[in-house]
């Protein structure tokens, strides 16, 4: 079938389309799709989802979620890796907690974080404070 010009259909209904093999749709300039007030639209290699309520993405155990005011999960039982040229995060508060371990490293300094305290290691390692700098423990060892 060859349409040439605009085509409009209204369906007073369902509508159930069945394929027993694939299906293809080419389109030249924009793809869109609405149900209510959530819109997705495919454009020049871009996908742009405007979602009226929450936003869930799953595969096996790990999830993407956003929910309906925007604050946004992610959670899995596997492990979860970022690489990049810089990874930054910012907020007014960043709270980074481990159940075990926790490790910072940057060339040959690191810091430790675990049940038994606080390690703090490298090359060179400075303190310094503006007012008061104070060092406490039942045992203090310095050199």
């Amino acid at each position: 079938m060859s349409v040439h010009g605009s085509r409009s259909t209204t369906i007073d209904g369902d509508d159930l389309v069945e394929v027993a093999k694939d299906r293809t749709v080419r389109v030249d300039h924009a793809l869109k799709i609405q149900q209510g007030p959530t819109t997705v639209e495919w454009q020049a290699g871009h996908v742009d989802l405007q979602a009226g309520s929450w936003i869930r993405i799953k595969h096996t155990s790990s999830e993407i979620y956003i929910d309906e005011e925007g604050k946004m999960y992610l959670a899995t039982t596997n492990d979860i890796a970022m690489t990049g040229q810089k990874i930054s995060i910012s907020g007014q508060t960043v709270a980074i907690e481990a159940t075990q371990e926790l490790r910072l490293s940057a060339g040959t300094g690191s810091l430790k974080l675990d049940g038994e305290g606080a390690s703090v290691g490298g090359n060179k390692v400075c303190s310094a404070a503006q007012v008061l700098n104070e060092i406490t423990g039942m045992m203090v060892k310095v050199n």
